[in-house]
């Protein structure tokens, strides 16, 4: 054979094995594409999940308090309650159930029930649900609200141990259970089939072989979910194609090697990206977890950062609009939101409520509309060289479920403390104010006063004039309580038709004063 016959064998050899090389790498890049993108989706899964979850805890602490009422009428507020929690699509049922048996073997029944679905109706045992009875043990225990995830369900329950104060004063022990369906888990189960999802030894999402090579681990209501994908199986006819040819040619080992070099280094520097973008969304989300209420200045810092680190951005920003205009809550980077064509851009997101980008000058501008209850809250803007990865959009919507959930829960709060009726202090409420302020009194010699009123024949005006006006007479009677109340004093609802007044820094005389002026006021003119 000629040098020239030679060098042609070669050179088709050569061009034969970049192919197969190049045509390996390529499928492993897809299957390492594919395999990043199913764990940054279970991550935000994840992610709404917790808050889901945590909306369900604030419910089960408000539920806790209508059944702890002395109120005949508690059946009326956990509907009333229940009502807007259903607003909450994920949210489909709230009951209290009592515990009857003995301590070594208790049951619970379902007596009270609101549910949009046939997740709990009366007399089910709550008992018999999978996971539940471990985590009724857990919650009479700490006082606290426990999550059980039954096994292969498509629900959670959430259960808290409630005394219920019937009206005859008797303390009837019992448990409030919260169901709840979140979008999370079934967006976990729908990545593919091979995924599995368990709860300690509970397995959640029954996937087919599920092998333990690529994992990713969810907390969820304070539990670590682990969430674990099967990996696909390497052809074995491409490898021994490869190695045939690299037995006839040392130039082929050379490519192989050099290639596969390349591509170790590639995938090595997208796996950092990738975990470098996964740690910044996670700490925004767990940074907005771990606020109690408000919009605190740090989270837009943390919107910020986690918006340049996953669009690889030089600068990124976030702002808030209002009325007056743009206002500018945080950046990082030489670029700032007041410069003339970020402000563009962000004017137009402003106008559409959609995202915008601008690729002029070989420099890429985009921002992305913050939505936080269904309206345009703000933006995210990131500035940056990368055209690709200029994508400001997972760090926008983490920050609009966060601060969604932080409203959320401020306003569940609220709910816990007050009477839906009258807007007053509930009886929970008022307990806990009483006790610090007796305290206070004694603490700095203080007088303390409290007046208990009272409404005469209240059953009569609920026989002749219905539950209605009765609901109108005590909202109306409330509000002039509130008229002659000064801002210190603290008016409670403690029964159906009894309120109570906290005076403090007030004696027994200027207390009578008051309750006299009240009495007045209420009785000045028809209801």
């Amino acid at each position: 054979m000629s040098a020239r016959s030679l060098a042609l064998v070669v050179a088709a050899v050569a061009i034969a094995v970049i192919g197969v090389v190049i045509s390996l790498a390529w499928n492993d890049s897809r299957q390492n594409d594919a395999r990043s993108e199913r764990i940054a989706e279970a991550v935000s899964a994840g992610v709404r999940i917790d808050t889901e979850v945590e909306d369900a805890v604030a419910l089960a602490a408000a539920a806790e308090a209508i059944v702890e009422t002395e109120d005949a009428e508690e059946r009326t507020e956990l509907a009333r309650l229940a009502r807007a929690a259903f607003s909450d699509p994920h949210i489909v049922a709230v009951a209290w159930a009592p515990r009857v048996g003995t301590d070594a073997d208790p049951s619970y029944p379902v007596r009270l029930v609101e549910s949009e679905s046939t997740a709990l109706s009366p007399g089910t045992d709550l008992t018999t649900l999978s996971g539940v009875p471990v985590a009724l043990e857990a919650a009479r225990a700490s006082g606290e609200t426990v999550l059980a995830a039954p096994e292969g369900g498509d629900a959670l329950v959430l259960v808290r141990e409630a005394v219920r104060r019937a009206p005859g004063g008797e303390a009837i022990p019992g448990a409030v259970a919260v169901v709840l369906e979140p979008d999370g888990l079934g967006a976990v189960a729908d990545l593919e089939s091979a995924v599995e999802v368990r709860d300690g030894a509970t397995v959640l999402v029954d996937g087919e072989e599920a092998g333990s090579s690529n994992s990713a681990v969810l907390d969820v209501g304070g539990r670590e979910w682990l969430v674990v994908f099967s990996s696909d199986s390497p052809s074995l006819v491409i490898p021994a194609l490869v190695l045939a040819l690299i037995v006839l040619a040392a130039l082929v080992v050379v490519v192989v090697a050099v290639v596969g070099a390349a591509r170790e280094r590639r995938l090595r520097g997208e796996a950092d990206r990738e975990a470098s973008r996964a740690e910044a969304l996670r700490e925004l989300a767990e940074g907005i977890a771990e606020t109690e209420a408000g919009e605190p200045a740090g989270i837009p810092d943390l919107a910020a950062a986690a918006a340049r680190a996953v669009s690889d951005a030089d600068s990124a920003g976030v702002v808030q609009f209002s009325l007056d205009g743009l206002r500018e809550l945080a950046t990082v980077g030489a670029e700032n939101g007041s410069s003339e064509v970020v402000r563009g851009l962000l004017e137009e997101v402003g106008a559409a409520g959609a995202p915008v980008r601008s690729d002029a000058d070989g420099t890429v501008i985009a921002a992305t509309p913050v939505r936080v209850d269904d309206e345009t809250w703000g933006a995210i803007w990131v500035v940056g060289a990368s055209a690709g990865a200029a994508d400001p959009t997972a760090a926008a919507h983490v920050l609009g479920i966060g601060l969604s959930n932080l409203h959320r829960r401020a306003e569940l709060r609220v709910q816990a403390r007050t009477d839906a009726l009258t807007g007053l202090a509930n009886r929970r409420s008022y307990m806990e104010q009483l006790r610090r302020e007796v305290a206070l009194a004694k603490r700095r010699e203080r007088p303390l006063s409290v007046a208990m009123l009272d409404i005469d024949h209240f059953k009569a005006v609920n026989d002749e004039f219905g539950h209605p006006a009765g609901d109108h007479t005590l909202a109306e009677l409330a509000a002039r309580l509130v008229a002659v109340a000064r801002a210190s004093d603290l008016l409670a609802r403690v029964g159906g038709e009894e309120f109570a007044w906290l005076m403090p820094d007030t004696g027994l005389a200027e207390a009578w004063q008051a309750a006299e002026r009240a009495r007045r006021a209420i009785s000045a003119r028809p209801m």
